[in-house]
């Protein structure tokens, strides 16, 4: 028995992704300067932008700009993904994002 749990505790996958809720994340933006989470909200409008996809997603009234190389989700679509929080400046002001990790 106490093999199995050592062994359970060696093998089991140590690199999951912390969820984050986009309010936590916008409160609190130093603390998941870039840091992989995963959240999960409503798409709203999306854009091409260079190679990629720009789009809005929302957790009740919060709305964060999702930057993703491969998808560009339908309006209102939920979905679920991995990335990377980032503050960048517009107009002089901070703006959280979030780029999305490719699979």
């Amino acid at each position: 028995m106490a093999i199995a749990l050592l062994a359970a505790l060696v093998f089991f996958p140590k690199h999951r992704e912390r969820g984050a809720s986009l309010n936590s994340i916008l409160r609190e933006p130093a603390r998941f300067e870039g840091r992989t989470v995963a959240v999960r909200g409503e798409a709203l409008e999306s854009f091409d932008v260079g190679q990629g996809y720009a789009f809005n997603l929302r957790q009740g009234r919060d709305t964060v700009v999702v930057f993703s190389p491969t998808r560009r989700p339908e309006m209102h679509q939920h979905i679920e993904l991995v990335g990377t929080v980032s503050t960048g400046y517009l107009d002089g002001a901070p703006r959280v994002a979030i780029f999305e990790t490719s699979k």
